[in-house]
């Protein structure tokens, strides 16, 4: 039987200090309610109508938001009135996200949004807010869910909410060092979307020839052609003319799961390049299945459905030879002439124009579909030498490494801010 550690107790919500409480949420608030029940007539400006989507954890996002006039925003303020410092909880739909309303920030709620008012002399705002997030109170969130149509938090489910109580001073010491923690993966949230967006602006500058590295000049002035202003020593290709499309293998379920390597449709959501087998599914094949449906080193394969536009077309690059491996038939291979240097694939198929080309292109039913057809009438600007190319995707994989970096980074400070979130609302680090 294990041992409790001296000076802590098991409670409700764990092992914390002895000297915290552990108190439902009503033990703690002045007023817990939720959002006008009666559909509010909403207008184009006005004051802030939050739902449930607009509550996310930790802020409030208003990029898609709704708004009311003078006389609804009064008349939903006598039921459910957000004050700084007020917890709001999203409770329908998309439940259990949380966010403290901020100064100087006015607003009113619908039903799919519930707010708390703490009494300031027994509890922080940011330090339940925490609480509210963490693991533990997401559980009892969860299973006190009513499942329906559509999952609902009532009002005494989040008032029989559990929360560990410590010492206010206390509360607020932890509070602040979250938040801290908090700010700095911001700052990397937007510095890594401050360099995707740096990366999409260069590699449209560069593969459409508006920018040129140093020395790649040849002929001065620029071309008016059907994908825009290019270099006068750029040429304009259909995909046609620069090699050959080849739908992937299709087979019956029983054939899976055995056999070759096999490049399926979500190994190439969001891979720039296949350069191992190592993580590939298997399916059956015979010797003739795999000379028609090999992929060598430098193929380019595209997807050829998907449930919305953006997927459709995206690319992964065999980036060396894969023995007896083959794509499936929700794929289509693209084997260029050797025109195009192979890293320079990598980038081009992902240029914002060859991008909205190719969408242009595809036809709508249940998915977004792009055919061998359709892929060979699209056109793609190119430098006129291999170098170039090569340059320009020696460049824009630079660029990629730093992004890869900083998200790594940002993955790992998460996951010790998860940790330290547990250890300090659980008491298992003191701050006081």
């Amino acid at each position: 039987m294990s041992t409790l550690p001296a000076g802590y107790k098991q409670t409700e919500v764990g092992v914390i200090p002895e000297d915290w409480d552990v108190v439902d949420l009503a033990d703690i608030a002045k007023k817990i309610t939720d959002g006008e029940h009666v559909t509010p007539q909403r207008t184009s400006q006005g004051y802030y109508l939050l739902s449930a989507r607009n509550v996310l954890n930790g802020k409030i996002d208003v990029t898609d938001v709704d708004y009311v006039g003078i006389d609804e925003f009064r008349r939903i303020k006598q039921r459910c009135n957000p004050e700084a410092g007020d917890v709001l909880i999203s409770c329908s739909g998309t439940i259990g996200r949380i966010a403290v309303v901020p100064t100087g920030f006015e607003c009113v709620l619908v039903r799919s949004a519930a707010l708390a008012k703490l009494e300031k002399n027994k509890a922080d705002s940011f330090f339940v807010q925490h609480w509210l997030q963490a693991r533990t109170a997401q559980h009892q969130i969860f299973t006190s869910v009513n499942q329906g149509a559509q999952p609902n938090l009532f009002l005494n489910h989040i008032e029989r909410l559990k929360c560990p109580k410590p010492p206010l001073t206390e509360q607020e010491t932890i509070a602040e060092a979250l938040s801290d923690a908090d700010a700095f993966i911001e700052s990397l949230e937007q510095l890594v979307a401050k360099k995707r967006h740096l990366k999409q602006s260069t590699m449209q500058e560069l593969l459409t020839g508006k920018k040129r590295l140093p020395g790649f000049q040849i002929k001065p002035g620029y071309k008016k052609t059907d994908v825009g202003m290019i270099p006068d020593d750029w040429n304009i290709k259909q995909l046609s003319d620069l090699g050959e499309f080849k739908n992937g293998i299709n087979k019956a379920s029983d054939a899976f799961g055995h056999g070759s390597p096999f490049v399926n449709l979500m190994d190439v959501f969001g891979v720039s390049g296949i350069a191992s087998s190592e993580s590939l599914g298997l399916v059956e094949t015979n010797s003739t299945e795999q000379n028609t449906y090999e992929l060598r080193k430098g193929d380019v394969i595209f997807i050829r459905s998907s449930v919305k536009p953006s997927g459709v077309g995206l690319t992964a690059v065999v980036e060396k030879y894969l023995p007896n491996t083959v794509y499936s038939g929700f794929l289509i291979r693209f084997r260029d002439n050797d025109t195009l240097n192979c890293g320079y694939k990598r980038h081009c198929f992902y240029e914002a124009g060859f991008r909205r080309r190719l969408i242009g292109q595809s036809s709508v039913s249940a998915n977004t579909n792009i055919n061998q057809d359709n892929l060979k009438q699209l056109l793609i600007a190119i430098p006129p030498t291999q170098t170039e190319q090569s340059a320009i995707a020696a460049l824009l994989t630079v660029m990629d490494a730093e992004i890869a970096e900083l998200e790594t980074q940002l993955s790992k400070t998460r996951t010790l801010k998860q940790g330290m979130m547990h250890k300090l609302l659980t008491g298992e680090i003191r701050l006081l």
